[in-house]
């Protein structure tokens, strides 16, 4: 099941959970569920490290050089999602 997409579901989901019961509790969450996910999803991750011109080494399972015009999953989209930020 690692690596599933019902695997990734049930992970995100209980990250979620984890941070709103310390969220609840009184905690600072310092990362958030959404940010973690990405770090999940290899592709998620090569997109959104590779739009902010960060090298990601060649994967069989993300595309590498897709063009800018390609659909899908856009840097300010997936910042957007997760609220990470460019650094400047």
């Amino acid at each position: 099941m690692e690596g599933s997409a019902r695997w990734y579901a049930r992970f995100t989901a209980a990250v979620e959970a984890v941070a709103g019961a310390a969220g609840a509790a009184g905690a600072e969450v310092l990362g958030s569920p959404a940010d973690i996910g990405v770090l999940f999803d290899k592709r998620l991750c090569h997109g959104v490290l590779d739009r902010a011109g960060v090298p990601v080494p060649a994967s069989p399972t993300s595309a590498r050089r897709r063009p800018r015009s390609a659909t899908g999953p856009t840097y300010a989209s997936c910042c957007a999602t997760t609220g990470c930020r460019a650094r400047s």
